[in-house]
């Protein structure tokens, strides 16, 4: 038993079973951040769909 933790010693921490932790609280922290990705997308279609309505109102007053 003792020679799978020499494998991999330490990959955080000398203690395994801390090493466990850290890593799954990690991983949780990663799948809460690709969460939050989507409302960038969200944001940047609204940025880019009123650029674009003020222009056409900017283009349409102009010529009227």
């Amino acid at each position: 038993m003792s020679d799978e933790f020499e494998e991999h010693e330490g990959l955080i921490d000398e203690d395994p079973a801390l090493d466990f932790i850290l890593y799954k609280e990690m991983e949780k922290e990663d799948s809460k951040g690709q969460k939050n990705n989507n409302s960038g997308c969200c944001v940047l279609f609204f940025a880019v769909g009123a650029s674009v309505a003020t222009i056409g109102w900017g283009i349409t007053s102009y010529f009227v």
